[in-house]
């Protein structure tokens, strides 16, 4: 059988989704990738605003469905010297590390904090994260 197909750079999309809260939504790609824009999610938060309907309706009979993931303990990925990592917390947060030693970057480290009930989306989520570019 033939591969399964791939697609790449697909970050900034799925924030914008998860940003603006989109639960019902379908994203054809056409090629390898998708376009990487700005190298950020805000190009792609503005087009999916722009062109997104809200419908009450929706989610009627998916209530269960959508509730949000609870992790039970921490759950790592690493590789050589990088890491992400989940834990179970009363809240969201987000924090961001990079060190590039010699190199304008430099270190840098990013925190943001949503109050426990509070959405990750919205006006937090457009000034905050959607701006946040990506580098290669």
């Amino acid at each position: 059988p033939p591969p399964p197909p791939v697609v790449s750079t697909v970050e900034h999309i799925l924030s914008a989704i998860f940003g603006l809260e989109l639960w019902g939504c379908r994203v054809v790609v056409h090629g390898p990738e998708l376009p990487i824009l700005d190298g950020s999610a805000a190009p792609w938060a503005a087009l999916l605003e722009e062109h997104s309907e809200a419908d009450a309706g929706a989610l009627q009979g998916w209530a269960d469905a959508l509730r949000p993931v609870t992790l039970a303990a921490p759950v790592r990925c690493e590789k050589d010297d990088a890491y992400a990592e989940a834990s179970p917390a009363s809240e969201l947060s987000l924090s961001y590390e990079v060190d590039f030693p010699g190199t304008p970057i430099g270190r840098q480290r990013y925190e943001l904090r949503w109050p426990g009930g509070d959405s990750p989306g919205g006006p937090a989520y457009a000034a905050e994260v959607a701006p946040a570019r990506t580098f290669t």
